[in-house]
């Protein structure tokens, strides 16, 4: 028996107005990876979540901070190291026509540059929107304060990882 429902969505073509339908199979996906980490056990780029997995660690935690940080995970897609260093002033929410996030890209720094370059990254959803708004609001962070304090990557991770055991997450 199947463990998710498949997933449909519309999407756009390259025909104006023109929406085509793709139906996603979360269980072909699912076994795929595992079949992947089976033969390279040690190759990261097939250690990841699919969004059924990912929106059921996210109904299991219950601190907001680490709720947040994996919903700006999953949706940005940010390195962990790129996250910590986000802080309010990095999202356009009111003033983009489409809002957006302003990210720190770590790893494309060079000896010559001071400043890290920045990727703009679209935010779609709606409910992350909200969440972070609401967290923003309750923590009284400042515009430029970091986004998750002094948060380290070791004590992000060790969240994450305590989420997801099967005694409380995926």
């Amino acid at each position: 028996m199947d463990k998710y429902p498949n997933y449909t969505v519309s999407v756009s073509t390259s025909a104006p107005g023109v929406m085509q339908r793709l139906e996603v199979d979360w269980n072909q996906l699912i076994a795929r990876r595992e079949f992947l980490l089976r033969d390279m056990p040690d190759d990261p780029d097939f250690n990841y979540l699919v969004l059924p997995e990912v929106e059921r660690l996210l109904s299991s935690i219950e601190d907001g901070t680490t709720h947040l940080a994996v919903y700006t995970l999953w949706v940005t897609g940010a390195r962990v190291s790129e996250m910590l260093m986000l802080r309010p002033e990095d999202f356009y929410l009111e003033k983009a026509r489409e809002p957006f996030v302003s990210l720190p890209t770590l790893k494309n720094r060079t000896p010559k540059k001071k400043r890290h370059s920045r990727r703009l990254i679209g935010l779609g959803d709606g409910t992350f929107i909200e969440t972070l708004r609401r967290y923003i609001k309750t923590q009284k962070i400042k515009r430029r304060e970091l986004l998750f304090g002094q948060l380290s990557r070791h004590a992000i991770r060790h969240r994450i990882n305590s989420a997801g055991r099967p005694s409380g997450g995926i």
